[in-house]
């Protein structure tokens, strides 16, 4: 196991609210064509936390990555502090009528495949 390839990554215990970009993309249009929109400010986000920890075991287990992943103790100086990151789609459900499609494991499948394909595999 010495010579096993490591990932390594900060801290991954914080919590945010990932999307998948196809939706980001869809309430781009859904402002774009409402009328009420105009001047609004939306939360595009699937409105609910997870702890980054699984989305990387998430990416991992995708790419069929079974080595180590290792977490350093130094805090991001960019978000150290900021431990829960969830917004409210509220405003942007009832206005625009717009909720997320994708769930976060067809955003990492997607993701995934994506980067596979423009690797020419």
């Amino acid at each position: 196991h010495e010579h096993e390839a490591a990932v390594e990554f900060g801290p991954l215990s914080s919590y945010r609210d990932y999307i998948d970009v196809r939706d980001v993309a869809w309430a781009v249009v859904a402002s774009g064509g409402s009328t009420s929109a105009r001047g609004g400010l939306f939360n595009v986000a699937r409105g609910f936390a997870v702890q980054s920890r699984l989305l990387v075991k998430m990416l991992a287990r995708a790419a069929g990555y079974e080595g180590p992943i290792i977490e350093s103790e130094a805090q991001p100086l960019r978000s150290g502090g900021l431990v829960w990151q969830q917004a409210d789609i509220g405003a942007a459900r009832d206005v625009l009528s717009w909720t997320p499609r994708f769930s976060l494991a067809d955003a990492i499948v997607s993701l995934w495949n994506d980067r596979l394909e423009a690797c020419g595999n």
